[in-house]
């Protein structure tokens, strides 16, 4: 894993992020979204360089 890209620009590392974790994890997902005030779709990350790499390889 390269610790570099996993560091999104909020300053948060995904593999320390709740919200990174709660792809996997729906109780986790439930749990923010509610403490949060957001819903369940919406209550959780990918990680944006991840996503930002895999674009600007298209």
């Amino acid at each position: 894993m390269d610790y570099r890209k996993m560091t999104a620009p909020c300053g948060i590392d995904c593999f320390n992020c709740a919200l990174y974790a709660a792809r996997h994890n729906d109780k986790l997902r439930s749990v923010i979204a509610e403490n949060m005030n957001i819903s369940f779709e919406n209550a959780l990350c990918n990680g944006c360089r991840r996503l930002i790499q895999k674009l600007l390889s298209a």
